[in-house]
């Protein structure tokens, strides 16, 4: 069966956030973990199964983003937010 992806949870999350990608037949090998785009950037995966990859969005993304799996066609979107203030 060829490999798609189904949801992000949650749709909304801020830099450092963690998303959950959530799909069929995603490329997980005991070798490596798969690749996964935030926008522009690679991100730091931090759990992969079969069906779901927990991705940490990095601070480089802001705006609608949308998230790609290597090997897998197609591509979700996850809005993230812009922090206004820090301190």
């Amino acid at each position: 069966p060829t490999p798609r992806l189904l949801s992000i949870a949650p749709q909304f999350t801020i830099p450092g956030g963690r998303i959950s990608v959530v799909g069929d037949g995603l490329p997980v090998v005991s070798s490596a973990l798969p690749q996964v785009t935030v926008g522009d950037h690679s991100a730091r995966v931090a759990f992969a199964s079969p069906s779901t990859i927990g991705v940490v969005v990095d601070g480089h993304a802001a705006g609608r983003v949308a998230v790609r799996v290597g090997g897998v066609p197609g591509e979700l979107f996850v809005d993230v937010g812009v922090p206004i203030a820090t301190g």
